[in-house]
């Protein structure tokens, strides 16, 4: 079976700079995560503050590069810093971001924020792209009368339940869940959307960050993080 993300001795090495007369340092926030995960099911990983998880997170969304091992998306490797990523393959991987506050462009209305992936990602036209959009809210508990809001004029679960309804826009294959104490369905829940809703329409491989193992889910595994507190390599 092709597993939707697998890693293979990922790690991630930052260099720090130590002033005008030290040596640099080598920052390991990484070290040879190994995972797989298949269609329809949810890889949690788990760890304290400064163990890695988000910089693994961002490597599977295909935002940094990693310093070393391999990644493959749907049974494709991956490699972004040698060359640029397809946008096929882009549009299989979206990331829902931990903030839903500072995660939208307070400067545009829900509805450009819906169809931007459209815009950006398909050649579809304006009048389907709107169509979509529209369709979209329905289906993360919102209507048609929020397509020209401003993010400032929603509740923080509400903006979770926008920022959820881009990442899924595209279909994607994979959804990388940035660190949260709970799931964006559970604050979805508490503006009066029901957990079981919202998590229905995400039925799809889902990648999360955690600190908290209780937050993983039923459907889902939990893996600790690659690396502990981030420490300095060794040479």
């Amino acid at each position: 079976m092709t597993h939707v993300v697998e890693g293979q001795a990922l790690t991630q090495d930052y260099v720090i700079s130590a002033g005008m007369f030290g040596k640099p340092k080598l920052l390991r926030a990484v070290k040879g995560a190994n995972f797989a995960v298949e269609q329809g099911k949810t890889l949690a990983i788990v760890g304290e503050s400064g163990s890695g998880k988000s910089t693994l997170a961002r490597i599977i969304a295909l935002i940094d590069p990693a310093t070393g091992g391999t990644l493959k998306i749907d049974g494709q490797p991956v490699a972004i810093g040698k060359g640029r990523v397809p946008r096929a393959l882009r549009s299989k991987v979206q990331m829902v971001f931990q903030n839903p506050y500072g995660s939208l462009n307070p400067r545009q209305k829900v509805g450009d924020v819906l169809m931007e992936p459209l815009l950006l990602n398909t050649d579809m036209p304006a009048s389907e792209r709107h169509d979509r959009a529209e369709a979209m809210l329905k289906r993360v508990g919102l209507g048609p009368e929020h397509f020209n809001r401003y993010p400032h004029m929603f509740s923080g679960g509400q903006r979770q339940r926008i920022a959820i309804a881009r990442a899924i826009m595209l279909n994607p294959k994979l959804l990388v869940l940035a660190r949260s104490e709970k799931s964006p369905a559970r604050q979805a829940n508490r503006s009066g959307v029901a957990r079981r809703r919202v998590e229905s329409r995400i039925s799809r491989t889902v990648f999360r960050s955690i600190t908290r193992l209780r937050s993983c889910g039923r459907r889902g595994r939990a893996a600790p993080a690659a690396c502990g507190p981030c420490r300095r390599a060794p040479r």
